[in-house]
């Protein structure tokens, strides 16, 4: 094995003096700097010599130039005896390049394949017992119904649960934690039911889809949140995922068909920067999407759908929608009218340009509000969040929402119909106690 050449740099001095004056000589000779470094390796076999080496030494010696850049130097043909070397080498070089080409896509296959999200999923799910079965309505004992079948939309963000908001931080505006969480979902829950029982009563409604739009627990990227949080990251994504299960139980006893769609959010993203590369896998939604799945295993009128992208496009009674969390969208004072335009425009010119259905409808979450806009075609539907005002909203934004869900009917030929925006303030941890009957059960024994 040949000896490893040393840089220039610990040169003595008389050698390094000859190197100038060999550099000298050659540039005075019409040489050009390949010519010159490959001479120069050659009479200083102990040193790395480049084309950059002869270069920069001429420049410190005196603006020693060369006849030939670099780009237009030419190289001395092989003689015979060296073409076979040459060939063996080329052939080798060839090889490993082909290796590297086969390295780097094994490498980004794992990228893809392996994230810390689909890691979680294949280490916990296996794992899960699901839960207790509760038995779908009977329809066929209720009283038939007259009106055309429609569906029901309840949209779902920003949970936030694990998260703390303590009252004498906001001066009494904003209070959230755990128990808190629970009791907006249960109250959420048991307004939706007895809005289309008892409030919709007429109406033949047969399937509800539950679009939950990301951010569902409170995420460990924020320190500002990670000082207050009540629980560890995988304790957030455990207990939230059997909170939604609990719900979508008690909603899939009072309807014959329940779909949840899991679109994430960036709350709980796994990484710090906001990345575009496998979005939906890389994040604690997805963790806990696929985690409800399997506690849902046996509810056999429930579907579980969770996109590879982070977004949703179903056809509902007709109609097309598009659901997104909506972190994509720039925020415009305290509320994101101008850009929310811009992205209905733009991402439905990708879609229909690329023979997709051109959305009707476009639901979002993120910001906190319920908004319902109209467009020139079809309107958006921004969900709220069931946190509610905290220390950020109130301190940096000096606004505060009350914390509520968009919950709405889907007519085939009307559209989107009646719509509720369910305020969940009313909502309390002494009076709505089932879920949190269930996660004591569950987790604080």
């Amino acid at each position: 094995m040949a000896a490893r050449r040393r840089t220039i740099r610990g040169m003595p001095g008389e050698e390094k003096d000859r190197l100038v004056s060999r550099i000298r000589e050659m540039a005075g000779s019409g040489n050009t700097m390949v010519e010159a470094a490959a001479q120069l390796e050659e009479e200083f076999p102990d040193y790395q010599i480049s084309v950059d080496t002869v270069k920069n030494v001429g420049a410190r010696a005196g603006n020693i130039t060369f006849s030939g850049q670099r780009s237009r130097t030419t190289v001395r043909p092989a003689t015979k005896a060296e073409i076979p070397e040459l060939v063996v080498k080329e052939g080798r070089i060839h090889e490993l390049e082909e290796e590297l080409h086969l390295m780097r896509a094994k490498y980004h296959a794992s990228l893809k394949q392996d994230t810390l999200g689909q890691r979680l999923v294949e280490a916990i799910v296996p794992n899960i017992a699901p839960l207790a079965t509760a038995a779908p309505p009977l329809l066929e004992t209720k009283v038939a119904r007259k009106h055309s079948p429609q569906d029901v939309l309840s949209l779902l963000s920003c949970l936030h649960n694990g998260e703390v908001v303590r009252p004498a931080s906001t001066m009494g505006i904003g209070r959230f934690d755990p128990a808190i969480a629970a009791a907006r979902v249960q109250y959420y829950v048991d307004t939706v039911i007895d809005l289309a029982e008892s409030h919709h009563r007429g109406e033949n409604f047969r399937k509800l889809w539950l679009v939950d739009v990301g951010d569902n627990a409170s995420g460990g990227i924020h320190d500002e949140l990670k000082a207050t949080n009540a629980f560890p990251l995988g304790e957030q994504l455990v207990r939230t995922a059997h909170l939604l299960a609990w719900a979508t139980r008690d909603l899939a006893h009072h309807f014959a068909e329940v779909e949840l769609i899991g679109v994430v959010g960036n709350h709980l993203r796994f990484e710090r920067k906001p990345a575009f590369k496998d979005k939906a896998q890389n994040n604690g939604d997805w963790v806990i999407y696929h985690t409800v799945k399997a506690l849902l295993a046996d509810q056999k009128n429930v579907t579980v759908t969770i996109p590879e992208a982070p977004w949703a496009t179903p056809n509902i009674q007709g109609h097309e929608f598009f659901f997104t969390h909506g972190d994509m969208i720039k925020m415009y004072f305290q509320f994101p009218w101008y850009d929310t335009a811009r992205f209905v425009t733009q991402m439905a010119q990708l879609l229909v340009g690329r023979g997709h259905p051109y959305p009707r409808y476009w639901g979002f979450g993120q910001f906190h509000q319920v908004n319902m806009s109209q467009l020139s075609y079809g309107e958006w539907l921004f969900t709220g969040s069931a946190k509610g005002p905290d220390e950020y909203s109130i301190g940096k934004l000096r606004a505060g929402t009350p914390p509520a869900w968009l919950f709405a009917g889907v007519h085939p030929r009307r559209g989107v119909s009646f719509r509720y925006p369910v305020d969940m303030e009313f909502a309390d941890p002494e009076e709505q106690t089932r879920y949190q009957a269930a996660a004591q059960e569950e987790f604080d024994q």
